[in-house]
């Protein structure tokens, strides 16, 4: 099913709420996908393809997300918890208010995300990109960010966002 089909069939079914749980769908193209509120718990989305995908509101509780193509992807207010972002392409990816908890967004490209009030706390930056994000009022609490990409605007981050 690609992702206008998948699309048509959220359409004509909103009040259902997809559960693909702990399933394998790694190196799939869920590109401009509507996933929103979708139960993706556990879920393997390694090596996927879900640009501009929308997110919204999804359950993504230690779902493994590694090298997957998430720029321009529209995650508002994801409950990612313990998530495997590793080496991701967020780039231009709106994350505000996402809870990223104990993240793992080691070497993750996070250049003009927007993390507005986003809880990124114990979450692993180490080389990650984050020139031109937003991380207004986002919680920064024990993060580790050794060899992360902060330089620009992003700096303004320090200052706004408390400790580090």
């Amino acid at each position: 099913m690609g992702a206008l089909s998948w699309n048509q069939w959220r359409l004509n079914y909103p009040e259902v709420i997809p559960d693909l749980s702990n399933a394998d769908l790694s190196k799939s193209d869920f590109s401009t996908a509507n996933l929103s509120r979708a139960n993706l718990r556990g879920t393997d989305l390694s090596w996927a393809n879900l640009r501009k995908a929308n997110l919204h509101k999804a359950n993504l509780f230690r779902a493994k997300l590694v090298e997957v193509n998430l720029s321009g992807a529209h995650l508002e207010k994801i409950d990612s918890f313990w998530i495997n972002l590793n080496m991701a392409n967020l780039q231009g990816a709106n994350l505000r208010e996402a809870n990223l908890n104990q993240a793992d967004l080691r070497n993750a490209n996070l250049s003009g995300a927007n993390l507005y009030r986003s809880d990124l706390s114990g979450s692993d930056l180490r080389g990650a990109r984050l020139r031109m994000s937003n991380l207004l009022q986002a919680t920064l609490i024990e993060i580790q960010l050794s060899g992360a990409d902060v330089h620009g605007p992003a700096l303004e981050w320090q200052i706004c966002a408390g400790p580090i």
